[in-house]
C-alpha cells in the first residue's frame, strides 16, 4: 500500500491527505466513525501534502515521500542556520550540525543479541527503544515527516529568538507557533512550553546558585518571545471552536485517556553516549551566546518533562529531546577536547573511529533493522481482489460501511467513505463496535435484530472480505443487495 512503517496510523494521514488533494477540503472530517459531524479537524500539513498532491500528480503516497524529503531538508537547514548561532569556526559548527543530524543510542548493540539472551527484546522493556526508533534520534524521525516538518517551524523560531532579527521575530513570531500546532499539536505543545520557560530561565539559574534575579534580563526575554507567546489566542480560539462538534469533541478529549510514556531509565539505553557529553556541554556552556544556549536549554527543559509527564502520551513528545541534547553534547566534546589532553589525544586515529562508531552507528542500521519483517508483515499489504473492490466503493453513491476494524481502516481512504469501525484511535467507541460488528457477522443475532441495527447506524454498505467471512456470513434474508462479487470480496447495499 506504499506505507511500510506504523502503517494503521498512516493510512488515517492518507484519508485527511486525499480530502484535501480530492475534495479541496482544509476543514476535514474523521471518517473513522458514523457519527454526524460539522468537519471541524485541521491539519495543516495533511492539507499541505494533499495540494502537493493535487499539483503534481504523485498521489498520496508519492507525495508524502516527497514530502518528507522536503521537511527533512528544511530542518537539517534550520539546523545549520541555528549552529551558526553557536560556532563561527566551521569545523565546529559541521560538528554540531553532524551531531544533530546522525548520532544516535546504542541501540545497535542489541542486534546481534536474539530474544534467548535477553527477553527484552521482542516483547518486553528494551523494545521501546530497540523498535520504536523515530523516537530518540533525527536520523529514526525523518521515518515521520508529520512530525519533523513542524519540528523545523520550531527550531527556525528558536533561530529568531537566538538572532537579533527582531523585525522578523516580531512579524512571524505571532504566525509561526499556531502553524506548529496545527501541523502537530503535540509539538505546539512543546513550542509553547519552551517559549514559557526560556524567560524564566534567569530566575531558575540565580535560584540554583542562591543568588539575586536579574529581573532586567526576565524582561528582556520576556520581550523577545511575546509574540509567539501572544500568539496561543488564535489556538484556544481555535479550539473553542472545533469542540462544538461532537465528533472533534470527543476525539480531542481522547487524548488524555491515550498516555505511553517511556522510562526515564532507558536514556542512557536510547541516547548513549550522548547523554555523558551533554551533561558537560551543559556545565560548560557559558561559552555559548546567551540566547542561543538558552533557548536550548529551554528547549531540553520542556521536551524531557513533557515526554516524562502522565498526563498526554509523553512518547509524542520523546523525539523533540534529540536536538538540544546533540547541539550540547558536541559543544561537550569540544570542550572536552580542548580541556583534557588526554582526550585531544584520544580523539586522534582509531580512538575518533570508535566514538563515531559509538554515536552514528545506530542511525546507519536502522535502514536495513526492519528489512527482514517486510514481506511477513500484512498491515503494509492488502490483495489485489480487496483493493479492488474498494476502488469500486469509492466510486458510489455517499454512505456509511460496515466492516472489520481492519478493512475499514483502508477503507476510509481509498473508498472515501465513512466506516462504521477502522482506525483504533480515531473510531469513536471502537471496543464497543468491535463486539457489534463480531454479533453482526456472527450467528447470535436474529434477523430481525440485525435489520434494525443496520437501520439504527445508518449502515448503506456492508463490506464482506476475507476477514469478515471468517467471522461469519451476510445473511440474504436481510433484505440486502449484493452489487459486487469478485475475487473473494463482496459489496452489499442496505435498502
Amino acid at each position: 500500500m506504499g506505507f511500510r512503517y506504523m502503517a494503521d496510523d498512516h493510512y488515517s494521514y492518507a484519508s485527511f491527505v486525499s480530502q484535501s488533494a480530492e475534495e479541496g477540503k482544509l476543514f476535514m472530517e474523521n471518517r473513522y466513525t458514523t457519527e454526524p459531524q460539522k468537519a471541524r479537524f485541521l491539519l495543516l500539513y495533511m492539507w499541505v501534502v494533499g495540494k502537493l498532491s493535487r499539483a503534481t500528480g504523485l498521489g498520496v503516497v508519492g507525495s508524502w515521500e516527497l514530502a518528507r524529503v522536503l521537511s527533512g531538508f528544511v530542518f537539517m537547514l534550520m539546523a545549520w542556520w541555528f549552529s551558526g548561532l553557536l560556532y563561527e569556526d566551521v569545523c565546529k559548527r559541521l560538528l554540531a550540525y553532524l551531531f544533530v543530524g546522525f548520532s544516535g543510542g546504542i541501540g545497535w548493540m542489541l542486534y546481534p543479541v536474539t530474544a534467548q539472551f535477553i527477553r527484552g527484546v521482542n516483547d518486553g522493556y528494551l523494545k521501546d527503544p530497540f523498535n520504536f526508533q523515530w523516537n530518540w534520534s533525527t536520523f529514526g524521525s525523518m521515518l515521520t515527516p508529520l512530525w519533523v516538518a513542524p519540528a523545523a517551524l520550531l527550531l527556525f523560531c528558536a533561530y529568531l529568538i537566538a538572532s537579533n532579527r527582531r523585525k522578523l521575530r516580531l512579524s512571524l513570531g505571532v504566525i509561526l507557533p499556531p502553524l506548529i500546532w496545527f501541523m502537530h499539536p503535540y509539538t505546539g505543545i512543546a513550542a509553547y512550553a519552551t517559549f514559557s520557560v526560556f524567560p524564566l530561565l534567569p530566575v531558575l539559574r540565580a535560584a540554583s546558585h542562591l543568588e539575586r534575579v536579574s529581573w532586567q534580563a526576565v524582561r528582556e526575554r520576556l520581550l523577545t518571545v511575546w509574540p509567539m507567546l501572544l500568539s496561543v489566542a488564535f489556538v484556544l480560539a481555535y479550539i473553542v471552536w472545533a469542540r462544538q462538534d461532537q465528533v472533534y469533541a470527543i476525539s480531542a478529549q481522547r487524548v488524555f485517556s491515550w498516555t505511553p510514556t517511556y522510562s526515564i531509565f532507558l536514556y542512557p539505553f536510547a541516547y548513549g553516549l550522548l547523554l555523558p557529553l551533554a551533561l558537560y556541554g551543559i556545565k560548560w556552556s557559558k561559552s555559548l551566546p546567551d540566547h542561543a544556549r538558552d533557548i536550548l536549554i529551554a528547549w531540553m527543559i520542556a521536551s524531557t518533562v513533557l515526554s516524562l509527564n502522565p498526563f498526554l502520551a509523553g512518547v509524542k513528545f520523546q523525539y523533540l529531546v534529540h536536538l538540544p541534547l546533540a547541539f550540547f553534547a558536541a559543544h561537550g566534546l569540544l570542550e572536552l577536547r580542548r580541556r583534557s589532553l588526554y582526550v585531544k589525544q584520544v580523539l586522534t586515529g582509531m580512538g575518533a573511529l570508535l566514538i563515531g562508531t559509538l554515536l552514528s552507528l545506530n542511525s546507519a542500521l536502522l535502514i536495513v533493522k526492519d528489512f527482514p519483517s517486510t514481506l511477513t508483515d500484512t498491515n503494509i499489504f492488502i490483495s489485489q481482489g480487496e483493493l479492488g473492490a474498494m476502488r469500486f466503493l469509492k466510486e458510489q453513491p455517499p454512505g456509511n460501511v460496515l466492516s472489520s476494524a481492519s478493512a475499514g481502516n483502508r477503507i476510509a481512504w481509498v473508498a472515501a467513505k465513512n466506516v462504521y469501525v477502522g482506525h483504533w484511535f480515531l473510531t469513536i467507541g471502537q471496543d464497543k463496535k468491535l463486539s457489534e460488528v463480531q454479533a453482526f457477522f456472527g450467528p447470535r443475532l436474529s434477523v430481525d435484530q440485525k435489520r434494525d441495527w443496520l437501520a439504527s447506524r445508518q449502515i448503506r454498505y456492508i463490506y464482506y472480505g476475507p476477514l469478515e467471512s471468517s467471522v461469519g456470513s451476510v445473511d440474504p434474508a436481510l433484505g440486502v443487495t449484493k452489487i459486487y462479487d469478485l475475487n473473494g470480496v463482496a459489496i452489499y447495499t442496505v435498502p
